[in-house]
């Protein structure tokens, strides 16, 4: 249900872009939890291109697939790492 064009990217200094994206009206965040993401790239051609981003945190793909898939990991409850050390 994603619209494209809804959300236009602002260009910044150093060749940069950027994208804003305001909360859910309950204040959740705009996009959810291990949602698959593409960036959409304009070309002087007009082509229209979909990627990942180059700073994306987390990636997977289907089993046989040689495409990756951006995916946002932001958890509702961040893991909290233990580290556990027997003596012995």
């Amino acid at each position: 249900g994603w619209d494209k064009f809804s959300h236009p990217y602002s260009k910044k200094e150093f060749g940069k872009w950027e994208l804003v994206l305001p909360p859910k009206p309950d204040n959740s965040p705009a996009v959810d939890h291990n949602t698959r993401l593409k960036v959409v790239v304009h070309t002087k051609e007009g082509e229209r291109l979909y990627r990942n981003s180059p700073w994306a945190k987390y990636v997977t793909r289907e089993e046989k697939s040689i495409i990756y898939d951006w995916v946002l990991w932001d958890p509702p409850q961040p893991y909290v790492v233990r580290l556990n050390f027997l003596n012995g």
